[in-house]
């Protein structure tokens, strides 16, 4: 879930800022803005991504808390 996050992260909020600083898109956003997506679409990649991440990192957590209950759950 972490990798998953760090990548949407990277691909939107990076394709946000290219794109403002540069007018070029990059990564999957790109391919999604060719598509039809709107540009704040790219914020909404990532968002999802901070999101993942956060639960990523809360999941870590909690498994260094208590490994026994975290084991049961996966």
């Amino acid at each position: 879930m972490l990798l998953f996050g760090a990548i949407l992260f990277v691909q939107g909020f990076g394709s946000a800022v290219t794109d403002s600083g540069w007018g070029v898109s990059f990564g999957v956003a790109a391919l999604l803005r060719e598509a039809g997506m709107p540009r704040w679409g790219d914020l909404v990649i990532g968002g999802t991504g901070c999101v993942f991440l956060a639960l990523g990192a809360w999941r870590r957590l909690a498994a260094r808390r208590d490994p026994v209950e975290s084991r049961s759950n996966t």
